[in-house]
């Protein structure tokens, strides 16, 4: 709901009239959902292996990814706090909850 509430607001061009002109930005919301998505439906694929290892991997492939596309930017090298807090941020936002989604994956495979 909060997802599809946000594209509704960035649609609206900040007009606040829900006439819904095309939108870059909603187009961006959109691809977004897309992705992530056809990457919830691989991690289930692949939810009998260990979701420490998964989510490791996914975020240390998501981190070059980023990493590269910054360089190739050139954008300035943040200072070291800044990527500390961001590396814990993603641990425990991303990494961890990563981990239980695959994990609650895996429960309810076995269940079926």
């Amino acid at each position: 709901m909060a997802i599809v509430g946000g594209g509704i607001i960035l649609c609206t061009n900040n007009s606040w009239s829900f006439d819904f002109p095309f939108s870059l930005s909603g187009l961006y919301v959109a691809g977004a959902c897309l992705c992530w998505a056809i990457d919830n439906n691989i991690t289930r694929k692949i939810a009998n292996a260990n979701p420490a290892q998964i989510a490791s991997i996914k975020g240390i492939v998501a981190g070059l990814c980023n990493c590269s596309l910054a360089l190739l930017a050139c954008a300035p090298l943040p200072p070291l706090s800044t990527i500390l807090t961001a590396a814990l941020v993603g641990l425990l936002g991303y990494g961890l909850s990563l981990m239980c989604f695959i994990r609650s994956m895996h429960t309810n495979m076995q269940l079926l």
